[in-house]
Protein backbone atom coordinates (compact mmCIF):
# COMPACT_ATOMS: atom_id res chain seq x y z
CA UNK A 1 0.00 0.00 0.00
CA UNK A 2 1.28 3.70 -1.13
CA UNK A 3 1.02 6.13 1.83
CA UNK A 4 0.59 8.98 -0.96
CA UNK A 5 -3.23 10.40 -0.95
CA UNK A 6 -5.34 9.30 -4.25
CA UNK A 7 -5.16 11.80 -7.15
CA UNK A 8 -8.00 14.51 -6.67
CA UNK A 9 -11.23 14.27 -8.81
CA UNK A 10 -11.35 15.95 -12.13
CA UNK A 11 -13.50 18.88 -10.82
CA UNK A 12 -17.60 19.02 -11.06
CA UNK A 13 -18.73 20.58 -13.79
CA UNK A 14 -20.79 23.18 -11.69
CA UNK A 15 -22.78 26.21 -12.97
CA UNK A 16 -24.26 29.23 -11.06
CA UNK A 17 -27.95 28.67 -10.51
CA UNK A 18 -30.10 31.35 -11.95
CA UNK A 19 -34.20 32.36 -11.52
CA UNK A 20 -35.09 29.84 -13.82
CA UNK A 21 -33.75 27.24 -11.73
CA UNK A 22 -35.46 27.44 -8.76
CA UNK A 23 -38.65 25.21 -9.75
CA UNK A 24 -35.89 22.11 -9.94
CA UNK A 25 -34.07 22.94 -7.48
CA UNK A 26 -37.06 23.43 -4.78
CA UNK A 27 -38.24 19.84 -6.65
CA UNK A 28 -34.89 18.66 -5.99
CA UNK A 29 -34.70 20.02 -2.40
CA UNK A 30 -38.16 18.56 -1.15
CA UNK A 31 -36.86 14.89 -3.27
CA UNK A 32 -33.19 15.09 -0.96
CA UNK A 33 -34.45 16.20 2.11
CA UNK A 34 -38.15 14.31 2.32
CA UNK A 35 -36.16 11.58 3.89
CA UNK A 36 -35.80 12.90 7.19
CA UNK A 37 -39.78 13.98 7.30
CA UNK A 38 -41.03 11.02 8.56
CA UNK A 39 -37.75 10.97 11.23
CA UNK A 40 -38.04 14.45 12.44
CA UNK A 41 -41.90 14.95 12.55
CA UNK A 42 -41.65 17.95 10.19
CA UNK A 43 -39.70 19.38 7.09
CA UNK A 44 -36.58 20.12 7.88
CA UNK A 45 -35.50 23.71 6.95
CA UNK A 46 -33.04 22.57 4.58
CA UNK A 47 -35.93 21.13 2.65
CA UNK A 48 -37.35 24.92 1.88
CA UNK A 49 -33.81 27.49 1.04
CA UNK A 50 -35.12 30.74 0.08
CA UNK A 51 -33.48 30.05 -3.22
CA UNK A 52 -34.55 33.69 -4.72
CA UNK A 53 -32.58 35.25 -2.03
CA UNK A 54 -29.17 32.90 -2.38
CA UNK A 55 -29.56 33.00 -6.15
CA UNK A 56 -29.77 36.38 -6.22
CA UNK A 57 -26.49 36.58 -3.75
CA UNK A 58 -24.61 34.44 -6.51
CA UNK A 59 -24.51 31.63 -3.76
CA UNK A 60 -25.68 28.64 -5.29
CA UNK A 61 -23.99 26.13 -7.51
CA UNK A 62 -25.51 23.79 -9.46
CA UNK A 63 -24.80 20.36 -10.97
CA UNK A 64 -26.70 19.92 -14.31
CA UNK A 65 -27.56 16.04 -14.63
CA UNK A 66 -29.84 14.81 -17.44
CA UNK A 67 -33.04 15.49 -15.68
CA UNK A 68 -32.44 18.76 -14.37
CA UNK A 69 -29.86 19.15 -11.29
CA UNK A 70 -28.29 16.29 -9.87
CA UNK A 71 -27.02 18.45 -6.80
CA UNK A 72 -26.41 21.84 -5.62
CA UNK A 73 -24.73 23.49 -2.83
CA UNK A 74 -25.48 27.10 -1.49
CA UNK A 75 -22.34 28.83 0.10
CA UNK A 76 -21.16 32.09 1.44
CA UNK A 77 -18.83 33.99 2.78
CA UNK A 78 -20.35 35.41 6.64
CA UNK A 79 -17.82 37.04 8.90
CA UNK A 80 -14.84 35.20 10.01
CA UNK A 81 -15.94 31.84 7.99
CA UNK A 82 -16.97 30.47 4.50
CA UNK A 83 -20.62 28.91 5.40
CA UNK A 84 -21.69 25.51 3.55
CA UNK A 85 -25.20 26.44 3.99
CA UNK A 86 -27.12 23.77 2.23
CA UNK A 87 -26.26 21.08 0.31
CA UNK A 88 -28.40 18.24 -1.71
CA UNK A 89 -28.24 15.54 -4.00
CA UNK A 90 -31.01 13.73 -5.94
CA UNK A 91 -31.67 10.40 -4.79
CA UNK A 92 -30.98 8.97 -8.36
CA UNK A 93 -27.64 10.18 -7.90
CA UNK A 94 -27.00 9.86 -4.61
CA UNK A 95 -24.04 6.92 -3.69
CA UNK A 96 -21.23 8.66 -6.46
CA UNK A 97 -19.87 10.42 -3.83
CA UNK A 98 -21.39 14.08 -4.99
CA UNK A 99 -21.75 15.13 -1.88
CA UNK A 100 -18.12 14.30 -1.22
CA UNK A 101 -17.26 16.43 -3.97
CA UNK A 102 -19.60 19.19 -3.25
CA UNK A 103 -18.07 19.75 0.24
CA UNK A 104 -14.77 19.46 -1.32
CA UNK A 105 -15.66 21.96 -3.72
CA UNK A 106 -17.42 24.53 -1.11
CA UNK A 107 -13.33 24.13 0.97
CA UNK A 108 -11.78 24.80 -2.16
CA UNK A 109 -14.33 27.76 -2.60
CA UNK A 110 -13.72 29.48 0.98
CA UNK A 111 -10.19 28.79 1.09
CA UNK A 112 -9.49 30.43 -2.50
CA UNK A 113 -11.69 33.43 -0.95
CA UNK A 114 -9.34 33.98 1.52
CA UNK A 115 -10.85 31.78 4.53
CA UNK A 116 -9.06 29.93 7.43
CA UNK A 117 -12.21 27.98 8.43
CA UNK A 118 -15.47 26.78 7.11
CA UNK A 119 -18.59 26.01 9.16
CA UNK A 120 -21.89 23.96 8.32
CA UNK A 121 -24.72 22.76 10.32
CA UNK A 122 -27.04 19.62 10.67
CA UNK A 123 -29.70 18.53 11.84
CA UNK A 124 -29.15 16.08 15.30
CA UNK A 125 -31.06 13.16 13.91
CA UNK A 126 -29.21 13.08 10.60
CA UNK A 127 -26.84 10.86 11.61
CA UNK A 128 -25.64 9.57 8.42
CA UNK A 129 -24.47 13.22 7.47
CA UNK A 130 -22.56 13.24 10.84
CA UNK A 131 -20.90 10.10 9.98
CA UNK A 132 -19.56 12.13 6.53
CA UNK A 133 -18.75 15.07 8.00
CA UNK A 134 -16.47 13.52 10.83
CA UNK A 135 -15.00 11.20 8.26
CA UNK A 136 -14.40 14.15 5.85
CA UNK A 137 -12.28 16.10 8.97
CA UNK A 138 -14.68 18.40 10.26
CA UNK A 139 -15.02 18.39 13.77
CA UNK A 140 -18.24 19.08 16.18
CA UNK A 141 -17.89 22.54 17.96
CA UNK A 142 -21.53 22.58 19.41
CA UNK A 143 -25.14 21.93 19.75
CA UNK A 144 -28.11 24.32 19.66
CA UNK A 145 -31.56 25.17 18.83
CA UNK A 146 -32.41 26.37 15.35
CA UNK A 147 -35.07 27.22 13.59
CA UNK A 148 -37.61 24.96 15.74
CA UNK A 149 -35.03 22.24 15.82
CA UNK A 150 -31.86 20.70 17.12
CA UNK A 151 -28.47 21.38 15.21
CA UNK A 152 -24.61 20.32 15.59
CA UNK A 153 -22.54 23.00 14.45
CA UNK A 154 -19.15 21.66 12.66
CA UNK A 155 -16.03 23.29 11.52
CA UNK A 156 -12.82 22.68 9.25
CA UNK A 157 -9.56 24.54 9.18
CA UNK A 158 -8.87 25.87 5.54
CA UNK A 159 -5.22 25.25 5.52
CA UNK A 160 -3.15 25.80 2.49
CA UNK A 161 0.54 24.11 2.46
CA UNK A 162 3.54 25.44 2.11
CA UNK A 163 3.51 26.15 -1.58
CA UNK A 164 0.39 28.32 -0.97
CA UNK A 165 -1.49 25.31 -2.48
CA UNK A 166 -4.79 23.74 -0.85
Amino acid sequence: MSDQAPPAPPPLPLRRATADDMPALAALAVAAYGKYVERLGYEPPAMRPDFAAHIARGEVELLPGPAGPDAYLIHFAEADAWVIENLAVAPAAQGRGLGRALLAHGEATGRAEGHARAILLTNIVMTENQALYTRLGWRETGRRPYKGTQVIDYEKPLQRTSEGSP
